[in-house]
């Protein structure tokens, strides 16, 4: 389980589409630009939620020093990403679509399991990761025509 939470962290998502965003050939490129501005969409919402709802993790842990926001658990960051990211590799790369809202229902599972978030936080992340990437494919659309 530890495997698919780690497929939503920061620490995995970011480098991989930052290089795919450079090097990547069209659909590729363009799926990982998506998600790299989801992503900025989505971190400013995900920090103002947290500070506004302040819910407690199921198991707390110490804080981060330059991320006292990460306390909190709703709504789900890792489910956001991961559900945004589905939602945009469907978009863009044919075949993708299955496999990659598997990962997505495994990193929301995951984190529930591994108890870092509740099971609405999970729901809450999806549902913001779906209007991150249809916000951005509409942006993408009304810019590249």
């Amino acid at each position: 389980m530890r495997f698919a939470s780690v497929a939503g962290s920061a620490s995995v998502f970011l480098p991989l589409c930052a290089t795919l965003a450079l090097f990547g050939r069209e659909h590729l490129g363009e799926a990982a630009q998506r998600c790299l501005a989801g992503e900025a969409c989505m971190l400013p919402v995900i920090v103002a939620l947290r500070r506004l709802f302040r819910r407690a993790r199921p198991s707390p842990r110490k804080p981060r020093a330059w991320a006292a926001w990460d306390l909190y658990s709703f709504p789900s960051h890792h489910a956001a990403r991961a559900w945004m990211a589905a939602a945009t590799a469907a978009a863009c790369i044919d075949g993708a679509a299955l496999p990659a809202y598997f990962l997505a229902v495994l990193v929301g599972i995951s984190r529930v399991y591994l108890l870092r978030h509740h099971f609405t936080d999970v729901l809450a992340g999806a549902a913001l990761g779906l209007a991150a990437a249809s916000v951005v494919a509409a942006a993408f659309m009304r810019v590249l025509g």
